[in-house]
């Protein structure tokens, strides 16, 4: 490393271009340890995402299926006090 360091920065101190070249390495593995993080946190959101859908469209099938039977009820009443 000294000697590389002398013949290609013209740098009689070694450690300076070790410390660049490490350096750029554990950047590099960094920047794939994030991408795959925010990858996995993506799906995980994806199925949060479908789950709150799916939940939505069952709530709406609940309320649409409630006001039927009330109104089924109110009618049958009205039906019955009338008679």
């Amino acid at each position: 490393m000294a000697g590389l360091g002398v013949t290609v920065a013209g740098d009689n101190y070694p450690y300076n271009l070790m410390l660049l070249a490490v350096g750029g390495i554990m950047q590099w593995l960094a920047m794939i340890a994030i991408l795959v993080a925010q990858n996995a946190q993506g799906n995980v959101q994806d199925k949060q995402v479908e789950h709150l859908h799916d939940l939505g469209v069952t709530t709406h099938s609940l309320v649409v299926e409630n006001t039927e039977l009330t109104e089924a009820i109110h009618d049958h009443f009205i039906k019955k006090s009338a008679t």
